[in-house]
């Protein structure tokens, strides 16, 4: 079984939306990229999955990869194919809060009560929280949470200014952002805001890809968005 899949329109249904590819210059950088990703990928021990212009929220990240492996994912429960984002903002409450009952979870959100208590025997039932006398508290990351990594790439020609917001947005819910552009050497004071900001930036090279800086890292599961990627990921590997 290849390390690698390509998730994108023509992929089984996991409960995500992707947007049409507009063809053009930057799709095609964007399939150069993925290309030359796959080529260069040796770890054996681990897999990504690579998301074309996914859905998140209400924006369209170019390419998100997600890392894990394999093995964490033997322990699929059929009923985390249920699970949704409501779900997981009562888990990220849950886990943020560190054990709470159903009425502490009310206050903090603006979830009915109902919604509530339907969100907590969904997660319950997937394994993804335990009970500890009044309390609901959550499973360690250890054995629920199993990417390793969120990579975002947002890919424009010599658009600076609209290439850093994009890429800047997709730090919320990534590990790490990079921005891919066609600018072989960018000026000193572009390469500094994008530093500054804690985004990556790639640039294609032949047939290989240059990492002119890297990205800041920052841990995961950031939010409901990190945690509904280890989600779809785990949808698609027990699916296929």
């Amino acid at each position: 079984m290849s390390n690698v899949a390509l998730i994108d329109t023509a992929s089984k249904d996991i409960g995500l939306k992707f947007r049409k590819p507009t063809v053009g210059p930057e799709l095609e950088m964007v399939h150069q990229f993925i290309e030359r990703f796959v080529d260069s990928y040796k770890n054996k021990q681990n897999r990504v999955s690579i998301f074309i212009e996914p859905l998140v929220e209400q924006a369209y990240p170019d390419i998100v990869i997600a890392e894990y492996n394999p093995k964490a994912i033997d322990q699929w429960r059929p009923s985390r194919n249920n699970i949704n984002v409501n779900d997981l903002k009562v888990l990220q409450n849950i886990r943020t809060l560190r054990g709470v009952n159903a009425n502490q979870i009310v206050d903090k959100t603006n979830f009915s009560y109902k919604t509530i208590l339907q969100a907590i025997e969904k997660l319950f039932d997937a394994g993804l929280i335990d009970r500890k006398g009044e309390r609901w508290v959550a499973k360690s990351l250890r054995d629920t949470y199993f990417l390793k990594s969120i990579v975002t790439v947002e890919a424009k020609l010599n658009q600076w200014d609209s290439l850093l917001n994009q890429a800047h947005a997709n730090k919320w819910f990534s590990s790490e952002s990079y921005a891919l552009s066609a600018v072989k050497q960018p000026k000193e004071t572009t390469l500094n805001r994008f530093r500054t900001n804690g985004i990556g930036l790639y640039r294609l090279n032949g047939n290989g890809i240059v990492e002119i800086h890297k990205a800041e890292k920052q841990a995961l599961p950031k939010n409901h968005i990190s945690w509904m990627f280890n989600e779809w990921v785990g949808r698609y590997e027990t699916l296929r």
